[in-house]
């Protein structure tokens, strides 16, 4: 399930960026603030692998070329549609589309040395908002060179479409936790739901509250951030009579045929 990282919270102790199993750059120049080395560290975050990947062209898994040609050597789906948990590709540099908004702009997450070069060896995060990729065109981002297109990692979105006939919820707010069982530890820190609507797996109660598993492993409670829809009873007492219709309707023209 993709999470979207709004805040630095947990790089810090999180083993995607502070091991070398997937940080193979740890506490070398090309450490974070380097890009390709925070998109490389944000990719197994959001697949949440347990082991590094092969991603590019003659590369070994947790190896990567520059930002230059990360959009020309990947192996992995690309192109120019916007989607969150993608990498957005420039010409000298790397990022992480987290959100895309509803007027087509997005929120990024990278991460890049500072313009001070004296602070050149300082970690720097950060997210900006309303930043809107065309292809060919060079965003409003300074030292950020033309947007290329997307590559697109190999997630699951759960996601899903209003259904009267199923237990749902929706997530209204951008800032939702999620945790590993009710009451539980958060799944990744830092990390939140998407907004959007989901099928409930099962629910519990826990402390006059209200919990639903969205995924396995994945728990929100109630709150004013979210919408509960319970099952339209009456509704699905009419797709079973009308699913047994059809059922009836089938023998009849299978005996028709006789």
């Amino acid at each position: 399930m993709f999470l979207t990282r709004l805040s630095k919270s947990g790089i810090d102790t999180s083993k995607y960026y502070q091991t070398k199993k997937f940080n193979k750059a740890l506490g070398t120049i090309n450490d974070m603030p380097n890009c390709v080395c925070y998109d490389v560290c944000r990719t197994y975050e959001i697949c949440q692998v347990d082991e590094p990947f092969i991603m590019f062209k003659n590369r070994s898994a947790g190896g990567y070329p520059d930002a230059d040609f990360w959009y020309r050597d990947t192996i992995l789906p690309k192109g120019k549609d916007l989607k969150e948990g993608s990498i957005a590709c420039f010409d000298n540099h790397v990022a992480i589309i987290e959100k895309v908004n509803e007027d087509g702009t997005c929120l990024i997450t990278d991460s890049r040395f500072d313009t001070n070069k004296s602070l050149r060896n300082e970690r720097y995060w950060r997210k900006v908002d309303n930043v809107r990729l065309v292809v060919g065109n060079k965003p409003n981002l300074n030292g950020v060179g033309v947007f290329q297109g997307c590559i697109y990692l190999p997630f699951k979105d759960i996601r899903v479409k209003r259904d009267l006939t199923k237990e749902q919820i929706e997530i209204l707010d951008t800032d939702v936790n999620v945790r590993t069982s009710p009451n539980g530890d958060l799944v990744i820190k830092g990390c939140y739901a998407p907004i959007g609507i989901y099928n409930v797996k099962s629910s519990k109660v826990v402390d006059d509250f209200l919990w639903f598993e969205i995924d396995k492993g994945y728990w929100v409670r109630t709150g004013e951030w979210l919408r509960y829809y319970p099952i339209d009873n009456e509704l699905e007492k009419l797709k079973k009579e009308n699913d047994l219709l059809k059922k009836k309707l089938k023998e009849i023209n299978k005996l028709s045929e006789v």
